[in-house]
């Protein structure tokens, strides 16, 4: 699989052209109202369509309930990203009843949560390891934090991988090396401000995961 490249927290169609020009590969919308990336769903659908046939698109919810989940689906994205305390039963769930393909967010810190991945990994599409928040954090992710990526090398799972957590463009490629990942994903890095992305940033990102 070639090197793929997601950027989390578009909020513009003009941000959705500088991603698919340079390269990206997803595009994430976050509704969260805690995040500084936060759009109502009302805002996402507009994106989604404008997306389609550019990128793949992605909405991030915490902790959804179902009806939450039928919501997002009505949209049509191309993913779900589930980034709370979805047990896999849930993503099971979302996944018999809608179109909808799952990126599950694990949050990394020790080798046990690699392992505590493991009861998803047959039933979500992509398993997204992020770095586990300060127990303080407003947020489950998009803080801007590594963590040892090489506690992914020599793993294998039964869906696709993807990693996430404080990448930019001077450290994607050795996160990627000592992961054994060539999915990224990022949010934080490529922003002038919280929540503002800067094109100059993203396609910089972009270049580099792609190399």
């Amino acid at each position: 699989m070639k090197n793929s490249v997601k950027i989390c927290g578009i909020k513009s169609t003009q941000h959705i052209e500088i991603c698919a020009t340079a390269g990206a590969d997803y595009v994430g919308f976050v509704n969260f109202v805690k995040s500084p990336r936060h759009l109502e769903l009302a805002e996402i659908a507009p994106l989604i369509k404008f997306a389609k046939p550019l990128l793949n698109s992605v909405v991030l919810k915490v902790n959804p309930s179902y009806d939450d989940m039928w919501d997002v689906a009505r949209l049509e994205p191309d993913y779900i990203q589930l980034h709370g305390d979805e047990t896999p039963l849930f993503c099971q769930d979302i996944k018999a009843t809608t179109n909808l393909k799952v990126i599950k967010a694990i949050s990394v810190e020790t080798m046990d949560d690699i392992v505590t991945a493991r009861a998803y990994e047959d039933i979500v599409d992509i398993l997204l390891f992020d770095t586990k928040s300060p127990k303080d954090a407003l947020l489950p992710g998009g803080n801007g934090q590594t963590f040892d990526w090489a506690l992914l090398s020599k793993q294998s799972f039964n869906c696709q991988t993807m990693l996430a957590g404080g990448l930019n463009h001077d450290n994607v490629q050795l996160a990627m090396k000592q992961s054994g990942i060539n999915q990224v994903d990022v949010s934080t890095e490529v922003e002038i401000t919280r929540g503002v992305k800067d094109p100059a940033l993203i396609e910089q990102f972009i270049s580099s995961a792609k190399e």
